[in-house]
């Protein structure tokens, strides 16, 4: 083999040695692209005027994943966990979102549509608490923090589902057989809350 025929060979393996290694460049930067567009959150929050004769408020946290097709449409799911006055829940929802500006400190919208996975707590006398769907949107501001978002925003929530109570046996007066009891009933209540949701989100 002359020196020429060694010179070409070499200049092939280099080429596809250097075309070899900048596929894998490529492959590489189109992986962090996709993962750059993909988005992670952490929620904590409070809701607010849970029912009419309830004013107090309760704690609220969730987590999101999702990813950005456009700044203005980024689909998503949650899932949370949320305290009532009388139950316990962990809303799992669809989620879409959207930056107004995607470079700077910027308003945002959101948006859930889901359900709930519902149980009564320690603090009546509920027999169950079935699943029910909810909705909610909001507005809010976002500020930009090197590969972080802080978030601040205010939503409203409509909230739907069931629950069932058992009131104990009770007596009654009868004038033949004196105090007689009477069996208990189950009480079914269809319950349609509307209630404010406030949130301060950590975006990835």
């Amino acid at each position: 083999m002359n020196k020429l025929t060694g010179i070409f060979l070499a200049l092939a393996i280099l080429l596809a040695v250097n075309t070899h290694a900048q596929n894998d460049s490529t492959s590489s930067v189109s992986k962090r692209s996709l993962l750059d567009k993909m988005y992670l959150q952490l929620q904590v929050g409070i809701i607010a005027s849970e029912s009419n004769d309830t004013k107090n408020y309760r704690p609220a946290a969730g987590f999101g994943v999702g990813y950005e097709l456009h700044h203005l449409f980024q689909p998503g799911v949650y899932v949370g966990y949320e305290e009532y006055r009388l139950f316990e829940s962990m809303p799992v929802a669809f989620q879409l979102q959207g930056n107004f500006n995607p470079t700077t400190n910027s308003a945002f919208y959101y948006a859930q549509l889901g359900k709930t996975a519902m149980w009564k707590n320690g603090r009546n006398e509920l027999q169950s608490v079935s699943s029910g769907e909810y909705w909610e949107a909001g507005i809010g501001y976002q500020w930009k923090a090197e590969n972080l978002r802080l978030k601040l925003s205010a939503g409203f929530r409509d909230q739907k589902f069931t629950s069932v109570s058992k009131n104990n046996d009770i007596w009654y007066w009868d004038a033949l057989s004196s105090f007689a009891p009477t069996q208990g009933y189950k009480e079914v209540t269809h319950w349609h809350l509307e209630r404010m949701h406030f949130k301060f989100t950590i975006e990835f």
